[in-house]
């Protein structure tokens, strides 16, 4: 979906997809703060760094789109069709503490972190993701050899996965020459035929973590981090417990984007990730003793949070509320539809 060049910032756009039969895509939108696919929020790229996007749902026959946000360039959506269930993003890989930092040495310890999206409605419950040794480029190619077994994914969700590169002890003479090296990964549901395989090619002076711009806090000064775990409950209405999911899964994505952390999702029958690490825990999910129409923002417990609303209009607000990025200093707070 290609419109051409506008030069001030627009509040929105929108657009009908025609599909034969229901499917997921990845939806790249350089340009754009929110994409609504059927009143169902997802990140867009906003600040146009090349990203490939995010796993949407498209029903059979008419999907509305609508683009919110649009800055100022070309508008050139693209919905496309990946390959494989499991989606790593290839993209936004980072490295751990030698890679960008010329006063570290390296370490069989650093760690390549790949987010790896589930492209399909329903969870991946046990995700296989495999790497290798990383090798120097241009000498030999790497292959896989460690696996990591286990692990949720939520449906249209992300996960960020790691692997030690295992680069050669400090001895090896050539490792201080290395300019570039290949380190494999691999990504699957549990079928090798419907793996995604990537051969990163990673250069020794980066990529490093994504710089954040903004903090992510909660209510009223805890910070979100990769050791805070987002729950959608799946209590309550169908409609709310959906909307549940969505916006749960939607701020994770901005968090993602905006700061490089990676809050785990899960859903609120199931035991929590790595509880030991978990420092934070947000709730989304459904509250009877509100009215219609009201997002509910609420600190349970000192390291326990949650969002809540009566019906899916409420549960909807997040996405102009805008909670992880807001100055919240009320508890509760209340968000009402105008």
């Amino acid at each position: 979906m290609r419109v051409g060049e506008y030069l001030a910032p627009v509040g929105a756009a929108e657009t009908i997809v025609h599909v034969s039969e229901a499917q997921v895509r990845f939806v790249r939108a350089p340009g754009v703060e929110t994409v609504l696919v059927n009143g169902t929020g997802f990140i867009g790229d906003p600040e146009r760094r090349g990203d490939l996007g995010v796993p949407v749902m498209l029903e059979e026959g008419e999907n509305r789109v609508i683009l919110l946000g649009l800055r100022g360039g070309t508008l050139d959506v693209e919905l496309w069709d990946p390959v494989t269930r499991m989606v790593m993003a290839t993209w936004a890989l980072e490295v751990g503490s030698y890679f960008g930092d010329s006063n570290a040495e390296p370490h069989s310890w650093d760690e390549l972190f790949v987010p790896v999206f589930n492209a399909d409605r329903r969870p991946a419950d046990s995700v296989r993701f495999r790497y290798g040794r990383a090798k120097p480029a241009g000498e030999w190619v790497p292959t896989l050899g460690e696996s990591r077994a286990g692990g949720f994914v939520a449906p249209l969700g992300l996960r960020r996965m790691s692997s030690y590169l295992l680069i050669p002890p400090q001895n090896e003479p050539d490792t201080w020459e290395w300019e570039h090296v290949l380190a494999p990964i691999y990504a699957s549901d549990g079928i090798a035929d419907r793996a995604h395989r990537h051969l990163a090619l990673l250069s020794m002076d980066g990529p490093g973590p994504r710089r954040p711009f903004q903090e992510p806090t909660c209510w009223p000064s805890a910070s979100v981090t990769d050791s805070t775990c987002f729950v959608y409950e799946e209590s309550g209405p169908g409609d709310v417990a959906r909307e549940a999911l969505a916006t749960a899964r939607y701020c994770q994505q901005l968090v993602w984007y905006r700061t490089g952390r990676l809050p785990s999702l899960v859903y609120g029958s199931q035991p929590m990730p790595d509880s030991e690490k978990v420092d934070l825990i947000v709730r989304f999910g459904y509250s009877e003793s509100e009215p219609a129409g009201v997002l509910v923002a609420r600190q349970d417990e000192p390291a326990s949070f949650s969002l809540r609303a009566s019906d899916a209009a409420g549960m909807r607000m997040v996405y102009a509320v805008d909670p992880f990025f807001s100055d919240i200093t009320e508890n509760p707070t209340r968000f009402e539809i105008p």
